[in-house]
């Protein structure tokens, strides 16, 4: 059975894609960890009389200044655009190919960390980062696989 293969369009669009996420990867693990607290954001603004409530903590910024099981659910998430994106972008690239590609994404990230001002670099970060593009890589075989006999 041929290979299931994407429209010129889907490629080039998967592509722009990657290659947007991957900026915004990059400033978001990059860019030094803030210190202020919401308490400290709340004392500095007081005089605005806005209450606390009204400060808003999104889902990324819970991630990434968590200490909490939070980063590991997040680290575990990170990287899976990047092997979907792999995957549809880059047709002739090999499952072992699009696997040491993730890894190397989180090997690279927690390299950068060790300079960038109030980040971390975690051996544990490593290590969940590659468990969930180990496990995208294998849903997207899995996938595909499903796709191949339904053809």
């Amino acid at each position: 059975m041929p290979p299931t293969r994407f429209s010129p369009t889907i490629t080039r669009l998967s592509r722009a894609t990657l290659a947007l996420y991957l900026v915004i990867l990059a400033i978001a693990t990059f860019t030094p960890k803030q210190e202020k607290t919401r308490q400290a954001v709340w004392e500095a603004n007081r005089h605005l009389k806005v209450e606390s409530k009204a400060l808003p903590q999104g889902i990324f910024h819970k991630v990434l200044y968590s200490d909490g099981s939070e980063v590991w659910v997040g680290n575990l998430l990170l990287l899976i655009p990047i092997v979907i994106l792999l995957t549809v972008a880059f047709q002739s690239l090999k499952y072992w190919q699009i696997f040491l590609l993730g890894s190397c994404s989180s090997a690279f990230i927690e390299f950068i960390q060790r300079f960038v001002p109030g980040r971390v670099s975690d051996i544990r970060d490593f290590g969940t980062n590659c468990l969930g593009v180990l496990l995208a890589t294998l849903c997207v075989a899995f996938a595909k696989k499903l796709r191949a006999k339904s053809s």
